[in-house]
């Protein structure tokens, strides 16, 4: 790393030296061949440490650098698929709760069981209803709503009180 912050400093001097020479050039006419000469000069300094082989990237850095990225993929991997659950979970649990409040139901509580499989596919595994005791006659009706709308059947539980 030496070796590219030297490179860096000395490319610095020279594009600050080059200025400083055009500024003072004489005329307009050699102005042209001034500003030649300073482009060709920078493009020298700017090329010779690779000509040169002063600059080699070292095969340590690479292969850390492959395993950070590797690391940062799987952990956006895994955000991305918690981010993606958490959004169809919502989105089934406000389905659910509109299709309860067609048939009157204002307090339940739905729990859901997914899971991401290895091809970050989502599998609804489980749906569980908690629903009042009052809702029974209508148990059949909101079963078959909710299997024709996400071709899973829910398992309803009837208690006294929601929590």
């Amino acid at each position: 790393m030496d070796v590219v912050r030297e490179w860096a400093f000395s490319l610095c001097c020279c594009m600050v030296a080059g200025s400083l020479m055009y500024m003072l050039a004489p005329a307009k006419n050699l102005a042209k061949i001034f500003k030649m000469t300073i482009s060709l000069f920078m493009l020298c300094c700017l090329i010779m440490p690779f000509a040169f082989g002063n600059i080699q990237f070292d095969d340590n850095l690479t292969g850390e650098l492959e395993e950070r990225s590797g690391e940062y993929a799987g952990n956006l991997e895994e955000t991305i698929n918690s981010q993606l659950q958490k959004t169809m979970e919502d989105t089934i649990r406000s389905h659910i709760e509109s299709i309860l409040k067609s048939y009157g139901v204002e307090e339940s509580k739905i729990e859901i069981n997914m899971n991401v499989d290895d091809k970050s596919g989502i599998l609804m595994n489980q749906i569980e209803i908690l629903l009042p005791n009052e809702f029974i006659s209508q148990d059949q009706a909101i079963s078959r709503q909710i299997e024709t709308d996400l071709g899973k059947k829910p398992e309803i539980t009837y208690v006294e009180e929601v929590n």
